[in-house]
């Protein structure tokens, strides 16, 4: 028992460690004084997945699935699956312009029964800009976008409680206003995050269920600078809570709230709020819906949600779609399609 404890306590601390020095590490390198005033990279604050964008945007609680590096890595150490992968298209804001899309790829891996591994590509591009002189001709035409590439170690520090850490690296090329003889200004940049997940069947009356808490903070890192301007990651915090629920055997349900802030001076002190529900029918068919409300350097407003998603096989394929409370929203009628492929080899799955 004791050796089990000093087990928990020497991985746990490694995580720490390790996450705290990448970041302090970052935060070095700038020498900016006005950091927390200034924030770019907003596309990574894009929810990248039809699962959780028709639960409400909720995702740091939520059972394991394909797309949880975005959300909180720690999740996949209570992973069904032995391993996975997974694509999501998002056409985004098609009211400003019609060939803004972000595409997403992640999978994981587990290399046992307390480490897995896992990786994310996320490439956002806002479609193709032209450029005129002063008599109206064409000179020339630029595709500004944003890519990020995210590698995750998780560690299972007991049967109930997992830490993760994901080291990304981030490169922007949208600075079309300094475009300069056919080249933009590129910015890099170079970024952590931390989750934790605890996880613990439970007894509610007469019914078992699932009690799920997450936590992750996401997009510590360097300042990226087009040409002589600093501007900083956009620091997220999430937090959240999950209750998972069975009936009959053959229907299962999850009831979701979570709590997400920027940790950014010129954004609202007020946490932003998302809830979702998700019932799935017979293991075939996920019916879900939410309301979020947000406040943040992307996007303002209070929106409804609802996806539906379909397991075949290994496969699943996944739709989601959103709608503001207020008119006149470039956000409105986002659609979101995803497609995972899951292989199933765990001897003694969790849940």
């Amino acid at each position: 028992m004791i050796n089990r404890i000093f087990f928990i306590i020497r991985h746990f601390l490694f995580h720490v460690v390790f996450s705290f020095f990448i970041t302090f590490k970052c935060l070095a390198q700038s020498s900016d004084p006005e950091r927390a005033y200034k924030v770019a990279l907003p596309f990574l604050l894009i929810t990248p997945d039809a699962r959780s964008a028709g639960m409400g945007e909720t995702g740091v609680s939520t059972s394991s699935d394909v797309y949880s590096i975005y959300w909180n890595a720690a999740k996949y150490a209570f992973s069904e699956q032995s391993s996975g992968v997974g694509i999501s298209i998002t056409p985004w804001k098609r009211q400003l312009a019609e060939d803004m899309n972000v595409f997403y790829l992640s999978g994981f891996h587990r290399l046992n029964e307390l480490q897995t591994i896992a990786t994310s590509i996320k490439y956002f591009t806002l479609g193709r800009s032209i450029f005129i002189d002063n008599e109206g001709n064409n000179t020339n035409s630029y595709k500004p976008s944003d890519l990020s590439i995210d590698f995750a170690y998780i560690r299972k520090l007991s049967e109930v409680f997992s830490l993760s850490t994901t080291v990304k690296y981030v490169r922007s090329d949208i600075t079309a206003l300094d475009f300069v003889q056919g080249q933009g200004i590129t910015g890099q940049a170079f970024g952590a995050d931390i989750g934790l997940f605890y996880y613990k069947p439970i007894s509610a009356g007469h019914q078992d269920g699932t009690l799920a808490i997450g936590a992750n903070i996401s997009n510590l890192g360097t300042n990226i600078k087009y040409g002589s301007v600093n501007l900083a990651m956009p620091t997220l915090v999430k937090l959240g809570g999950s209750y998972i629920g069975t009936h009959d055997g053959s229907l299962k349900y999850a009831f979701s709230v979570e709590l997400n802030k920027l940790l950014v001076k010129n954004v609202s002190n007020m946490p932003n709020v998302s809830t979702g529900l998700e019932v799935i029918l017979a293991d075939k068919l996920a019916l879900r819906t939410g309301y979020y409300n947000t406040k943040t350097i992307l996007e303002e407003g209070k929106y409804f949600t609802t996806g539906i998603g379909l397991n075949y096989l290994n496969f699943s394929i996944n739709f989601s779609y959103l709608f503001p409370t207020q008119s006149l929203n470039a956000s409105a009628n986002t659609i979101r399609y995803s497609l995972g492929y899951t292989i199933n080899k765990r001897n003694n799955p969790i849940n």
